[in-house]
């Protein structure tokens, strides 16, 4: 087992938190047929299913974010200011995840590693590439669970973390404007085994949603119907670990009970202390 994977259903350390959602412009919410974004993000088609657990969506999502390389190819001109590491989603994350402590952790990473520009630097064979991106996307859910496991403000020795797969792309005219090319398309058909085998070694838990890339018109960003798909997957990974609403009120009137009892014992050992004192006087 891996010190801070949940491997028990149930436990107080999957509800009553936050829930960061971390990855790229999938998550973000850019539209495949526009540089607009969707009115309603995957992550927000979520609220009112993890309302039920008292857990709250935290995004925070950067078009063109890939793994862990810095980007040096032009994104100021779209996003001022912004600079190559700036879309290093390792090196980056730390940042994220210390703003809000979250006892689960959403990651949609890998897409962007697909880019010719980004692809070259894992200096590996093509045929490697599906394994290579997938292992860079468990370094982010890895450093998760050292930061979680240092934090001051967690809960117990358990982090939840979902590793969602990319959807393969789709090779037209915009994609290839955005440089992406057959040899992507070939390696984003291998994500499912790749990221499949990768949740396995590491103690992930997997989220594949059902995407048909061929709608999309620009070849990578999926549809806004592909939200709910998103959403769906996301919740079967989740409810995995999370117990049932009844589950829920039976473990917090627990907790409640637990945290009485200690109470009334420090007030009781404090009030014979006191008496003492006065006997002593």
């Amino acid at each position: 087992t891996h010190r801070g994977v949940t491997t028990h259903r149930g436990e107080p350390g999957s509800f009553d938190g936050r829930v960061l959602f971390y990855g790229d412009s999938l998550t973000w919410g850019m539209a495949h047929d526009s540089t607009k974004r969707y009115f309603k993000t995957w992550p927000r088609e979520l609220e009112v299913r993890l309302d039920v657990y008292n857990l709250k969506p935290i995004e925070a999502a950067l078009c063109s974010r890939t793994t862990r390389w810095d980007d040096d190819g032009g994104n100021e001109t779209w996003l001022p200011g912004s600079k190559p590491e700036d879309f290093n989603g390792l090196r980056k994350f730390a940042t994220a995840f210390q703003s809000c402590w979250p006892k689960w952790v959403v990651i949609l990473l890998g897409t962007n590693d697909l880019k010719r520009r980004i692809r070259s630097k894992y200096n590996c064979s093509n045929a490697e590439l599906p394994d290579k991106i997938a292992e860079s996307v468990a370094r982010v859910g890895n450093l998760a669970r050292e930061l979680h496991l240092a934090s001051p403000f967690r809960c117990g020795d358990q982090i939840n973390i979902v590793i969602v797969c990319p959807p393969r792309v789709l090779v037209n005219r915009h994609s290839l404007a955005l440089d992406y090319d057959h040899i992507s398309r070939d390696i984003s058909a291998e994500f499912p085994r790749a990221f499949a085998a990768m949740c396995q070694q590491n103690g992930f838990i997997s989220a594949v949603p059902s995407i048909d890339i061929e709608f999309s018109v620009d070849g990578v960003h999926t549809t806004d119907a592909d939200n709910f798909e998103y959403a769906d997957a996301v919740w079967a990974a989740m409810r995995q670990v999370l117990p049932s609403p009844t589950e829920v009120t039976r473990l917090r009137d627990e907790a409640r009970t637990a945290r009485g009892v200690n109470n009334a014992q420090a007030l009781s050992g404090s009030s014979e202390s006191g008496l003492e004192n006065d006997n002593d006087n």
